[in-house]
């Protein structure tokens, strides 16, 4: 099965923004969620541009 080609740091957002609106107990679940899943994304473009 053929995947493509795709950014591990686009799923660990995801996955860490999922985390981080369940385990923080301030302001709004889906605002943190996103933010963390924006850093993640930034990040892994960051990284993918420099290679």
């Amino acid at each position: 099965m053929d995947v493509g080609d795709f950014n591990s740091f686009n799923i660990v957002g995801v996955i860490v923004g999922a985390i981080v609106a369940n385990v923080l107990a301030w302001g709004i679940a889906a605002v943190n969620a996103m933010i963390v899943a924006a850093i993640c994304y930034f990040i892994g473009y960051v990284r993918k541009k420099e290679a």
